[in-house]
């Protein structure tokens, strides 16, 4: 599996197609399989997919995590590759990772791709508190007694009675490489924020494509609308939803990123 070095830190990331470069991020708790997985359909691009620190392969620890250092990762993985300028986004924390590196280093990035915000210019979001609650309870008691702590939350005992794949995304942050060693990046990602007011969004210039849905409590589709408005010219597309109606989610993620990479980006 490929891998550089960012900060003394073996970095893996892995890469599909050929084309213009994409590089697109995964969600809080998952890994580069589920960035990939997400644009594998996409023709004419090169989408490149990288495990952040505490996150797959990339050995983390405990930290500290924050958007801002995610994001230079992503500039360094660029850099690795002599990838000058790239359309960077992701899923939820990936979105906002790409948010941060646009504002960071703005003459590096063509486009945007922010799917299913999760964030925006507030720390500790409330619909990701639950996810934080996580990580703060396998630091204190470990996974398996963290898992019956979730059990009997009265919000999660909800989402399984209403969403059940909803529940189930969440509870699968137990099951990945680093549950334990590094748990705290679930609250220190959602105890942090991509950007500082919504006013830094007027400093993003490139093609935006913001893509929602409905019936996704991780991921109102109010952030995503406030984000739309916020960046100037950004493109909003509602797309089924990914707990309900899988695989109608997909293709019309596939099919709006694929319209907005011809016309605008690739």
């Amino acid at each position: 599996m490929p891998e550089f070095k960012h900060h003394n830190r073996s970095v893996f990331y892995d890469t599909l197609g050929a084309g213009p470069a994409v590089v697109f991020q995964h969600g809080l708790g998952a890994d580069r399989r589920q960035a990939l997985g997400a644009l594998s359909e996409l023709r004419g691009c090169r989408v490149i997919g990288m495990d952040a620190p505490g996150h797959g392969q990339t050995i983390g620890g405990s930290g500290p995590y924050g958007f801002g250092d995610f994001a230079d990762c992503v500039l360094g993985l660029m850099d690795h590759l002599g990838i000058e300028s790239a359309v960077l986004g992701g899923i939820s924390m990936g979105s906002g990772i790409g948010l941060a590196a646009a504002l960071r280093a703005p003459k590096r990035v063509r486009g945007l791709l922010l799917v299913r915000p999760a964030w925006l210019a507030t720390t500790s979001p409330p619909n990701l508190e639950i996810v934080a609650r996580i990580g703060h309870w396998i630091e204190d008691a470990g996974v398996d007694q963290a898992r019956k702590q979730l059990e009997a939350d009265p919000f999660y005992a909800e989402l399984f009675n209403t969403n059940t794949n909803c529940a189930a995304s969440i509870a699968g942050v137990f099951t990945r490489p680093q549950a334990l060693e590094s748990a705290s990046v679930l609250h220190q990602m959602v105890d942090d924020r991509p950007f500082s007011s919504m006013g830094d969004l007027g400093e993003v210039h490139c093609p935006t494509l913001v893509v929602t849905n409905e019936s996704d409590p991780l991921h109102p589709m109010g952030l995503g609308d406030e984000l739309a408005r916020a960046i100037g010219g950004a493109q909003h597309e509602v797309v089924p939803p990914r707990y309900t109606a899988a695989a109608d989610h997909q293709s019309a993620l596939t099919q709006a990123i694929q319209k907005f990479l011809d016309g605008s980006c690739v």
